[in-house]
């Protein structure tokens, strides 16, 4: 297996690059343009609330070509920022040959194929991109079932629902906008000013580098209440030490409407699979009682892992939403002691998912369509044609648009398997295949 790629996690929040699956560089989402130079990343954040008008954190969120408020000769869209930004980061990781990319799923076509064009024009190679969520919970469920993946982000939340079998596979995607870091350390802020100014006489946000040093100081307080009742804050000025304490449970009342928002969106009935980035919050694991929180290199091991299965060539990457789960790590719900011919039978697809309606697959030909339809007759759109053969589910394809099965192209017939998906590449529709249990271990049809 070759392991040789550095991989590289965008988040708005954070950019992390991973080499053998060890973290060796982080990168806040952040630039700052003054006239010509720019300052990314940490640098980038040291100056932000020095610089407001010249900052700028949206541009990974949004991705696209929109102008600068204050462009310059050579910063003059969002695109311009994530590329100073990937090659500034492609310096600092020691400018690696090959770089697989970590994506978040809420990103459209359009923006992976801007963020795949902005690799074009950078020294290394680009040989993979894959989904976030999928990668991080490949490395950590360990049963089968559905699961929602709620990660954090500069400026968003995004929740994944996931389908575990033989594969983690992404099913739908959510995002809860102006919800992330930056609205918590916004609230945050507010808060603690009014706190130095009832027990300092003292207003942080009043002066440009006070504010600077009150938002430096922001990340690590989250951190430290996930576990303290309270905590001091101080902020030095004109050879003046100023305090002010803060604690857990006010933070909290302040933060209660973004959670609200997160677990409103969110099904109880469904475990929750949550980045660092959102358990790093106080209390957050009391609002959503995750069976699973997901450690920062998990995501980098799991793609080293499946390197292989996810790398690609070309400058149209496969956008991976689907990875196979080791067998010993799923727990299928079936009999005790099944015999060997019980398990296999239990690993055939039985039936195909289209949004909410599952269609059992059977000797008779179904047709599925590039416009979303499951029929028993060959419609003019046909995408592909699916029947059960001798226990096996086969996929057949015969027309002129190439089709994809987890993000690679099928050949003219293809076995199939639980988890797999299917589309085409210009398509947002997809069908999911699934293998649907009785009570007794038995498929239903």
């Amino acid at each position: 297996m070759v392991v040789n790629a550095h991989i590289i996690e965008i988040n708005d929040s954070e950019i992390r690059v991973a080499k053998d699956a060890k973290i060796i560089l982080r990168s806040p989402g952040i630039a700052v343009v003054n006239n010509n130079d720019i300052h990314v990343g940490e640098s980038a954040s040291k100056m932000a609330y020095l610089n407001p008008r010249e900052t700028y954190n949206r541009y990974w969120n949004k991705l696209n070509q929109d102008a600068l408020h204050t462009p310059t000769k050579y910063y003059q869209h969002y695109a311009d920022l994530a590329y100073a930004h990937l090659m500034t980061i492609y310096e600092q990781a020691g400018n690696p040959e090959e770089l697989i990319f970590v994506v978040p799923g809420s990103y459209s076509s359009k923006q992976l194929s801007m963020l795949l064009g902005i690799a074009q024009a950078c020294p290394f190679t680009a040989v993979g991109l894959i989904d976030s969520a999928v990668a991080g919970s490949a490395a950590v469920v360990t049963s089968a079932g559905e699961y929602q993946h709620i990660d954090m982000h500069l400026h968003q939340i995004v929740i994944t629902r996931l389908d575990v079998g033989n594969r983690v596979s992404q099913i739908a995607v959510e995002t809860i906008d102006e919800a992330g870091l930056h609205k918590i350390y916004t609230i945050m802020a507010g808060l603690v000013s009014d706190l130095f100014i009832q027990q300092s006489r003292f207003d942080p946000q009043r002066h440009a580098e006070t504010e600077q040093a009150l938002y430096d100081q922001l990340p690590a307080c989250l951190k430290a209440l996930r576990d303290e009742k309270v905590i001091m804050l101080e902020i030095q000025y004109r050879n003046t030490t100023h305090q002010a304490k803060l604690s857990r449970d006010i933070l909290l009342q302040r933060l209660q409407p973004v959670y609200e928002k997160l677990t409103g969106k969110i099904s109880r009935s469904i475990p929750c699979v949550i980045g660092d980035r959102l358990a790093s919050l106080p209390g957050i694991t009391d609002s959503i009682s995750p069976v699973h929180v997901i450690k920062p290199e998990a995501v980098f091991e799991s793609c080293q892992t499946n390197e292989a299965y996810i790398r690609s060539t070309g400058p149209e990457l496969s956008f991976i939403t689907s990875l196979p789960t080791e067998k010993n790590q799923i727990r299928t719900i079936i009999e005790p002691s099944p015999s060997s011919e019980e398990i296999l039978r239990d690993k055939n697809v039985t039936h195909v998912l289209y949004r909410d309606e599952a269609y059992p697959i059977n000797e008779q030909t179904i047709y599925l369509s590039a416009n979303g339809n499951v029929s028993n007759h060959k419609p003019q759109d046909m995408l592909c044609s699916v029947s059960s053969q001798n226990g096996v589910t086969i996929l057949m394809t015969d027309t002129n648009s190439p089709v994809l099965i987890n993000g690679k192209v099928a050949g003219n017939s293809t076995e199939l398997h639980p988890g797999d998906r299917v589309q085409t590449n210009n398509s947002e529709v997809y069908y999911s295949f699934i293998h649907v249990l009785t009570s007794h271990g038995t498929h239903k049809t």
